[in-house]
Formats: structure tokens, sequence, C-alpha cells
């Protein structure tokens, strides 16, 4: 079987990123330089017409979205336990990655790239504004969620990596500062960072970020 994920450091395709390498599941790992606009060339195009990472490619087949993707690698390596083997187990998983799709990951978004929502200049920092309102309230509600268990579900699941992307993205320039604090969301945050098998692929990707390279191959695991 060959995998294939395109990333962009430091970006949602992390999780997936990461939920491969939790899972000991070879891969070739292809860089996507975001920064520079790789995504919107026409070689990238091909890959993905959305313009958009992640994509995960197993055996030339291109799946889309870290909703598809993560379930995904989790049923490739079930003996990783990055899913739990009964079906509402399946499906409380799935309903925290929906949440974090529909509710986070918009309102990043929305903070990152104010101009897909308002071609007004000056309404850009309006638009930001809201939408880091709507991340407190979600983050608030996780941080709830989290007062009597260290992972989402009880376990250590494909949700709590996406989540964790998710969550470190607080600290860019743009929301430093302008979230409460959320102790219980950065402990999980902290606990997948810090897993021994994970710890040095989010360091990897963070040199990657700061350099801005331009598309690279490297082997991954």
């Amino acid at each position: 079987m060959t995998i294939t994920l395109y990333h962009a450091p430091m970006s949602c395709s992390l999780a997936a990123r990461l939920a491969l390498v939790e899972g000991d599941l070879d891969h070739e790992l292809v860089v996507v330089d975001t920064s520079s606009g790789e995504h919107r060339g026409e070689v990238y195009r091909r890959i993905n017409p959305l313009q958009r990472v992640p994509v995960l490619a197993v055996n030339g087949n291109r799946i889309r979205e870290n909703s598809a993707i993560l379930p995904l690698i989790a049923d490739l390596v079930p003996e990783a336990e990055l899913l739990p083997p009964d079906f509402l187990g399946r499906a409380q998983v799935a309903s925290w990655i929906g949440y974090i799709a529909t509710e986070l990951h918009p309102s990043w978004s929305a903070v990152f790239h104010p101009g897909r929502v308002t071609e007004d200049a000056d309404g850009a920092d309006a638009v930001r504004g809201a939408a880091i309102g709507r991340l407190s309230n979600a983050f608030d509600f996780l941080e709830h969620q989290l007062v009597d268990r260290q992972w989402l579900t009880g376990e250590m699941r494909i949700c709590d990596l996406y989540l964790a992307v998710l969550s470190a993205w607080r600290m860019v320039p743009h929301v430093a500062g302008r979230l409460p604090e959320f102790p219980r969301l950065s402990a999980l945050q902290q606990a997948v960072f810090t897993r021994p098998k994970l710890a040095p692929v989010v360091a990897d990707d963070m040199k990657l970020r700061a350099a801005l390279s331009s598309q690279a191959v490297i082997g991954g695991r």
C-alpha cells in the first residue's frame, strides 16, 4: 500500500500527519507551500481542484477533508485504536470531528482570511473580531467537556489530534491575547504534542513552517 499526504506545515493537515505517525503508517509527505500560493498553482489544482490541504492519496485514490481522511487513517491501522471498535464509540468520535470541522474550522478561516467573508477592507477587523467571539464560545464549550477527562471521549482518538492542532492556533498573532485561557484544552494539546511519536513531528512541522520552503518531498513515518 502506498500512502501520500499533501500537507502544509502547521495547517489543519497536521492532524492527518499526526494520525499517520501515531499509527506507524509508512507514507510520503509532500509539503505544499501555501504561503507562496503553491496550492493555487496548476500543478496542485490537478491534485485538489479545491486548492487546499490535506489530500491523502492511498494507492492513487485521493481523499479530501480531515473529516474523511482521519477516519480512513484509523481504519487502515485498527490496532492503533485511533477509533473505538464499537459503532457507538465511532459515532461519538465522528460527532466531535463534525463539531471541530463545522464550528472551529470555519471560524479560524474567517480569522485568517477575512477577505473571503467581506470585500470591504475596513470590515476585515469586524469579521475577525466576530470570528474570535465564536471561537471563544466554542472553546468554552470544549473546555467544559474536559472537566472530568483528558480526552474528548475518554481515550486518545483522531478527534483529539484534530482538536490539538486547531487549539494550537490560539497563539497566532491575530489571536494571541484575545481569547481567554482554557487550561484543560491546553493540557489536551500538550498531551498530544508531547507524545513520544508525535513530539518530533510537531517540531519538524514548526521548522518547515518557519522555513516556508518551496515544495519538497520528505519521507515520513
